[in-house]
Formats: structure tokens, C-alpha cells, sequence
């Protein structure tokens, strides 16, 4: 083989690799979802610990083992998971709206967990909570 033929040969090669590479980012939208999963959880938070203090007033939030709990109101709060359905974004309580916000595209979530404007395609998952005295039990 001469190296005319050779440099045909390479860059055939090359550009059917270009091709393979380019293919793989054609996937569709709805393949980069994160999946769902279900999350069990079953935890107390003490009200009264430094790293709770947040939760002492109205539009304080906190993680928790991938739980954002939100105090919405004295005596009343909201849990939901923390990571975004779209693209597995921390997701943020936004004390001026009321609402929930995944910094990464945008999307917007209700206090529930629903899906108030995209691109994520499916609700957070909403947990349980109930308040005793200074103990906030949060759970599945």
C-alpha cells in the first residue's frame, strides 16, 4: 500500500469515529431524565440543635439525607427530595417565591413536589411530616 492509499485509509477511519462520537450525543431528550427512585426515609430532627436552627422560622430550609425540608409556617413544614427529576440538580427552596428551583435549567417546583414549569419531567418526591413538640419526624 503507498501512502496515498494509507492516508485515504486513516482518513476514512477517522472520520467514521467522528461519526460514531457525533451519534452518541443524538440521544433523546427524555434518555437524559434521571430515573426515578424512590427514596425511604425515616428520620427525626430535633428542632432545638444548632443545625436545625434554620428550621426555626418561617422559609428556612435544610438537606437532609437527600430531603429538603422546608418550615412554611409556625408548626407547619414540607419535605420533598432534593435531587432534581431532569438532570439530578440539588433543588433549592426560594423563600421570596415559595417554590422550589433547580439552578441547573430552571426548573420549578411546587411545595408538593409538582412540576410548576420544565424541563423536569417528573415531581419531586413528597415526604410525610409530622411535629412533636420540638422533635419533626420526616418519613416515607
Amino acid at each position: 500500500m503507498d501512502r496515498t492509499e494509507f492516508l485515504k485509509r486513516m482518513g476514512l477511519l477517522a472520520g467514521g469515529a467522528l461519526v460514531v462520537g457525533c451519534l452518541g450525543g443524538c440521544r433523546r431528550e427524555e434518555e437524559e431524565d434521571m430515573a426515578p427512585s424512590v427514596l425511604n426515609r425515616d428520620f427525626t430532627l430535633d428542632l432545638t440543635a444548632p443545625e436545625n436552627s434554620v428550621l426555626g422560622q418561617d422559609g428556612g430550609s435544610r438537606i437532609v439525607q437527600q430531603v429538603l425540608v422546608v418550615r412554611t409556617a409556625p408548626g407547619q413544614f414540607a419535605a420533598v427530595a432534593s435531587t432534581c427529576t431532569h438532570q439530578g440538580g440539588t433543588v433549592q427552596f426560594q423563600a421570596g417565591s415559595g417554590d422550589l428551583r433547580c439552578p441547573v435549567h430552571g426548573a420549578r417546583f411546587a411545595l408538593s413536589g409538582a412540576v410548576s414549569s420544565g424541563p423536569a419531567p417528573r415531581p419531586l418526591q413528597q415526604f410525610n411530616t409530622q411535629l412533636n413538640g420540638d422533635l419533626l419526624r420526616v418519613f416515607s
